[in-house]
């Protein structure tokens, strides 16, 4: 295989390899996978070879090329100022798509083959901010190597392509010269033509270009570039900027599975497909008695709080409009700091939470005071949704571990007791009309208003009496647990896409996940006249034998928390329990060793990679980093406490066997290592340096400086001769030229071999980095002395009876 068909191949191959990584990232469109065609597309018609193959390259015209482009831009103009804001977002990244799509299909000039290389490096960049999965790391890595190894083989293209230039270009001025001249025989070596050289890329008669050699240099280049990257990623300070942009996580596009998959702080139903369940993990929970200091387990306490499993709140949703809940906007004057306010008969539960993309801190009921692993006093609450937040000096990312002190409810209760509020939050819901927005009831669903009223109706004449509130949300909760009429599935399609999902849901398909139970009970509840509001947190864990908790993703839940009363959120789920369980249970049983590998890099990644802090930097690389550097800076003044006693003490050192397996010794090895090394390779380094045991003492320059010049005396003896080197010629190339021009002179005095053996000469010295000896060189001196004889335009000189020694002029 030519080295054009190797280059090509890998160029579209890279450029295929990042439409797949464009693809995975955004997740939501198909778009960037459309290259895949455009690749085989291009390639079969750019690239075909044959032997009715047109010398002009194929490929789109300019023109129509240009209008395509105007397209292109026309249609990511339209999407960046479409209604959707995800378009916003994608508008730049699909023109860079379009554009990829037309240079494709263009003929593969220099230019265009670099501008597909660098519209590939813009969408690599894209999906790294699309997506934070574990797998985008192995793709990075993989497309490094593609993209240093099509570079190379690039670079080596192009190079071929100018030696081929030159070589035609010298055929045709031998041809010249041997037409004109009769006097010279006519022979062409063709050999020649290919030992060529151009600036830096020297290329020998008969050699390969894709060696063996040159893929060694590419891997061994694509692993340095690895190990620099990872150390300016590792020493790279991370300081957390926020984000001014006003985009949060949940606005990107790559990032909606995520949030689908597990927790997610912005519910939205719709036709989204089946749910993937996730086993990654999210939190770690262990309960302490305030009494005896003995652990609780987390489901005696979750039943003593009126709870069927232990629940985690993580995000509360008040705002509904056609399939999506937001949350209200947080006030900043209604932060409060959580002071270690918690009296001895609180509870401590102590947390290790995984990064999961909120700043909410997770905790069971209602926290009292909350400090991080530094016993800092560093979250705010949130009195509207009885939440806990990061502070401004908690960690903003990575793993935390943090104390949080909660009430003991005294004894089991048979129902909720819910989240408590003092009366001065009943006041800031009074000033806020925040209990009047858990009211709002969208005008369009009038059948699931019908629906709620019919229920309540029918529970009221069941009962004979009027309903207070406590009952008509029990009522309403049991319609979609105990009716039999509504199924649990993971799957979230609709059949109407014409009606709001929540409808869709209770009348139509009767069958979905938790976010629909949820959303229906909480408006079917706003119908009735009584506030709710939508909660998205975990439900469940694995209890292991310690008696911590273990929250996965696959714990995920949403649930109701309704005001019925004059001072608590019941909470209230719909949810069918047993179905739910069963679900999750068989989430559980696929587990294999590749799940647990997966989870476990996905773990690392998003912890030192995606999330890593500066805190966690410190600890794992400039505090280790900063200790080897005082140990060596120890060693070394131990090694040279004074000028008088330096060498004493190295020798000491040197000599003590303890010393070899430390720091020091380590230090001490490399430094001897080095000093041998520059003497043993660099011996011009030190040649102006007395060597006692050697007695060197360099008089004149030696031989080395001399050979430095041998070959310009040689190309001054032909240039006056009007011979020259030409830029395409190689000097051996030159030299051969020479010894048929001049075969006459050089026979005659017995010469004839001198210029070949000068440019190996030469070649050994410049390319092959050797040291002549004295001999050798004091030879090739005197052979160009007898040729600038030989030469001299003297008619009546006699030949000169030159004696070939042996070694190089053999």
């Amino acid at each position: 295989m030519d080295l054009g068909t190797v280059f090509k191949l890998s160029l579209y191959g890279l450029t295929a390899l990042v439409g797949c990584i464009l693809g995975a990232a955004e997740n939501q469109s198909w778009l960037p996978y459309g290259s895949l065609p455009f690749v085989f597309l291009g390639y079969a018609w750019c690239e075909r070879t044959g032997p009715n193959r047109r010398a002009r390259p194929r490929g789109m015209s300019d023109t129509l090329s240009s209008i395509f482009g105007f397209l292109a831009l026309a249609v990511s103009t339209n999407e960046f100022f479409g209604g959707n804001p995800e378009g916003k977002l994608l508008a730049g990244t699909h023109l860079m798509v379009f554009l990829t799509w037309i240079v494709l299909l263009q003929a593969k000039t220099a230019y265009r083959c670099w501008l597909l290389l660098a519209l590939g490096v813009l969408q690599v960049a894209v999906a790294s901010v699309l997506t934070d999965g574990s797998w985008f790391g192995f793709c990075t890595v993989g497309y490094l190597c593609a993209a240093v190894w099509t570079l190379s083989v690039f670079s080596l293209y192009r190079a071929e392509q100018q030696f081929a230039t030159a070589a035609r270009v010298t055929a045709d001025r031998q041809s010249a010269t041997v037409s004109g001249d009769a006097s010279v025989v006519a022979t062409r070596d063709t050999s020649l033509l290919q030992s060529q050289a151009i600036g830096s890329v020297q290329h020998e008669a008969g050699g390969r270009w894709l060696s063996p050699r040159f893929v060694g240099g590419v891997a061994l280049t694509s692993v340095t570039g690895l190990v620099v990257s990872a150390l300016f990623f590792a020493l790279v300070p991370r300081v957390w900027l926020g984000t001014p942009t006003g985009f949060s996580n949940e606005d990107l596009p790559g990032l909606k599975r995520r949030s689908v998959s597990g927790f997610s702080a912005d519910v939205r139903l719709g036709d989204m497909g089946p749910i993937l369940e996730s086993l990654e993990p999210v939190l770690e929970l262990k309960l302490f008695d305030p009494r005896t200091g003995g652990t609780i387990p987390p489901q005696v306490y979750a039943e003593r709080m009126g709870l069927a499993e232990p629940l985690f709140r993580g995000a509360v949703l008040t705002t509904y409009r056609r399939g999506r809940w937001g949350s209200v906007r947080l006030n900043e004057n209604d932060l409060q700091r959580l002071f270690p306010n918690y009296d001895s008969h609180s509870v401590r539960q102590e947390i290790r939470l995984e990064p999961i993309g909120t700043d909410v801190l997770f905790c069971l009921g209602r926290p009292m005071s909350l400090t991080d692993d530094r016993g800092q006093s560093s979250s705010r609450y949130q009195a509207l949704t009885e939440l806990a937040y990061r502070g401004p000096d908690f960690a903003k990312a990575g793993v935390v571990q943090y104390t949080v002190h909660s009430e003991m409810p005294p004894q089991r209760t048979p129902e909720p007791t819910g989240v408590k509020v003092s009366p001065a939050v009943q006041k800031l819901y009074k000033n806020s009309s925040y209990l009047v927005r858990n009211l709002e009831f969208p005008d369009e669903l009038k059948r699931l208003a019908g629906l709620a009223r019919s229920v309540v109706l029918e529970a009221q004449q069941r009962r004979g009496r009027t309903l207070t509130k406590i009952e008509v949300a029990r009522a309403l909760e049991n319609h979609l647990l105990l009716s039999g009429q509504y199924k649990y599935s993971l799957d979230q399609s609709i059949d109407d896409a014409s009606i709001d999902p929540v409808e869709d849901f209770l009348f139509n398909r009767k069958a979905g996940h938790c976010e629909y139970f949820a959303s229906a009970l909480v408006l079917m509840l706003r119908s009735r006249g009584i506030p709710a509001r939508l909660v998205t947190g975990f439900k469940g864990g694995e209890v292991h034998s310690d008696s911590s908790l273990h929250v996965q993703q696959r714990f995920a839940h949403a649930w109701v928390e309704a005001w019925v009363d004059t001072n608590a959120w019941i909470t209230l789920d719909g949810t069918p329990s047993e179905a739910r369980s069963a679900s999750v249970a068989e989430i559980a049983t696929r587990r294999s060793v590749w799940t647990d590998v997966r989870s476990t890099l996905s773990g690392l990644w998003s912890e030192n990679v995606v999330n890593i802090t500066f805190d966690r930097q410190k600890e794992m690389i400039y505090a280790p980093l900063r200790e080897v550097a005082l140990s060596i800076w120890m060693t070394l003044q131990s090694l040279w406490p004074s000028p008088d006693t330096s060498l004493e003490s190295f020798l000491r050192h040197l000599i003590d066997p303890r010393n070899w397996f430390s720091a020091g010794g380590a230090v001490t090895l490399l430094m001897l290592a080095a000093i041998l090394w520059f003497v043993r390779n660099r011996p011009h380094w030190f040649r102006w340096v007395r060597w006692p045991w050697r007695g060197w003492r360099r008089s004149q320059p030696p031989a080395a400086q001399r050979w430095i010049g041998f070959y310009e005396r040689f190309a001054r003896l032909m240039q006056s001769r009007g011979l020259q080197r030409e830029p395409a010629q190689t000097q051996h190339e030159f030299a051969a030229h020479a010894a048929q021009t001049l075969d006459l002179e050089l026979r005659a005095a017995n010469l004839n071999g001198v210029p070949c053996v000068v440019s190996e000469l030469f070649y050994r010295v410049r390319f092959g980095d050797e040291t002549l000896s004295d001999a050798e060189a004091d030879q090739v001196e005197s052979q160009l002395s007898f040729l600038e004889h030989a030469l001299a335009p003297d008619p009546a000189r006699q030949p000169v009876q030159n004696v070939v020694r042996s070694g190089a002029f053999q």
